[in-house]
Parts: C-alpha cells; structure tokens; sequence
C-alpha cells in the first residue's frame, strides 16, 4: 500500500506536538483520506453496516479518536499515553481480523494494509455481481471466495494462537482455532456479500471443519 509513514510522524510535528492539521481533522475526513491513502480505496455511502469496508471506514475513525487520546492537554504528544494504548491494542483476541495498521515501532504493518486492500477489493468485485448470480454457478465469484480465504489465511499469520480447552476437557490446538477462524470469517463474508448460504457454508470450509448445520430443520 502507498501508507509509509510511521504513525507518529502522521500526527506529530517534529517537535513532539500535534500538527494543527492532525488537530483540525474530523473523524470522518481522517478515515476518508486513510481508505485511500493504505488501502487504495474510498468509503462509499452504499457501504451497509456489515460489510467489509464500511468496518474498516469505522476503524480509521475509532483509530483518529484514540490518536487524539496520545496527546496532553498542551497538545504535547506523551509516550506514555501512546504505549499504553499499544499495549491493549496488540493484545487480545482477534476478533474480525480488522487490526492495528502499524507495528510494535510505529512503522506501516504491510500485512495488515495487505489484507484490508485486498478484502475491499473482494468486496467491490462482488458488487459488479449481480445478486442472483453469487453462487457456485458464477466462475467470478468462485475467484472470489479463493481471494478471500488466501487474505484471512494471510491474517491469521498475523496473531498468537493459542490452544484452547473446554469445561469437559476437550482440547484445540492453536493451528486448530486458526483454522476454525479462517473458515468463520470466510463464511461471513461471503454471507454479508449475499451469498445462497448452503454454498457459503461449503464454499468458506466451515462444513468440511464443522459439520453440518441444522437450522428450521434444514440442513446444511
């Protein structure tokens, strides 16, 4: 992606302040340029809620929010604020995939701008789908669905996985959740993209790891 900059030297002057045009900036307009500026594309107002863009617009501004935090009420930025928010940041489950964009230093985590251009793409690529034709039947989106599961395998390289046990004593390996998290996520895309979901659920892998599905007596 074209983002290079350390984060730090995105909202800084040089001088350890907020530039005055980091300080001016609204949530919204932040998110906007940072669509285009790391993953190559812009927020569009058709976006529904659920889908893939639309959460990473909602990042950028939960991420300029959280920036603003790094900061005292002179303007001057504070390390310590900074590593605090990072310390909870790179930590903890993970969730949606849509993660941190920068590194333990500050510096572009390419993986990461990675996977969001390329899931944003996906995304943009089914919409030229007509909604009828999102299913086996479409060569496209058979390419599509392959895209998908690549980006979210690439993102699970990304995060600590660790074994998982039950209350009745049954074990997961970390490659296991990986695994699982992959097929979920590739599932639920697909879906948010209106995808038949019986092939969703066969095309993401999540039959083949977790079995059939029973649902109003239908199965799938």
């Amino acid at each position: 992606m074209a983002l290079t900059r350390s984060i730090t030297s995105l909202i800084t002057d040089g001088r350890d302040y907020a530039t005055k045009e980091f300080l001016t900036l609204s949530p919204e307009t932040w998110a906007s340029e940072h669509m285009a500026s790391r993953y190559g594309h812009t927020h569009l107002p058709t976006d529904h809620e659920d889908s893939f863009a639309n959460l990473c617009f909602e990042f950028l501004k939960e991420e300029y929010r959280s920036l603003r935090s790094w900061f005292t009420d002179d303007g001057k930025f504070s390390p310590l604020l900074q590593s605090k928010f990072m310390t909870t940041r790179l930590s903890g489950p993970v969730g949606n995939g849509i993660g941190w964009d920068f590194m333990p230093n500050g510096d572009p985590e390419p993986r990461m701008l990675q996977f969001k251009g390329t899931l944003i793409s996906a995304q943009r690529s089914a919409e030229l789908i007509p909604p009828a034709s999102r299913n086996s039947g479409n060569m496209q989106f058979g390419g599509i669905v392959k895209i998908v599961r690549s980006a979210y395998t690439a993102r699970a390289e990304l995060h600590s996985w660790r074994q998982q046990s039950s209350d009745n004593g049954l074990k997961c390996s970390g490659a296991e959740m990986s695994r699982r998290w992959v097929a979920f996520r590739t599932y639920t895309f697909l879906i948010t993209m209106g995808a038949e979901p019986v092939w969703a659920w066969e095309a993401s892998r999540c039959k083949a790891i977790f079995g059939m599905v029973d649902e109003d007596k239908a199965t799938y």
